[in-house]
């Protein structure tokens, strides 16, 4: 959707809502992480991405005068950005509310409470796998 510094912003089931919007995240970001690992070379060799999945409701909008943009706001993206600075390269962390909206598709491991600034404490998940059908 955008990028923000060195992070780009995805998101799912927006402007339409879909009611697989968090499995279409998922696989969004299982795929970015293979595509990193088949990447990886010797112009690349430390190719590695940082991903959150996180799942609520948003405000979105076309904003600007001249020049317009796509964009969305509100405490999900916030919670998201926040949890960004906890990420390690090659990870992708899953809160609370977007592995139970995964959980018939995919398999998280549960890693803690994270205190995010103005937020308090989220449970965090990662190990982000499909599961077999």
């Amino acid at each position: 959707m955008k990028t923000i510094g060195d992070a780009y912003f995805a998101v799912s089931g927006v402007p339409q809502p879909v009611a697989d919007h968090a499995e279409r995240i998922a696989e969004f970001a299982l795929d970015i992480q293979a595509m990193a690992r088949d990447w990886r070379s010797d112009t690349w060799p430390d190719l590695q991405f940082r991903i959150v999945i996180h799942s609520g409701p948003v405000v979105a909008g076309v904003i600007g005068r001249t020049k317009f943009a796509y964009d969305v706001w509100g405490d999900t993206v916030n919670t998201a950005a926040h949890l960004e600075g906890f990420c390690q390269p090659g990870q992708i962390l899953v809160t609370e509310l977007a592995a139970a909206a995964l959980q018939d598709h995919f398999s998280c491991e549960y890693l803690g409470e994270y205190e995010l600034r103005d937020k308090g404490k989220i449970q965090v998940f990662g190990s982000l796998a499909r599961k077999p059908n």
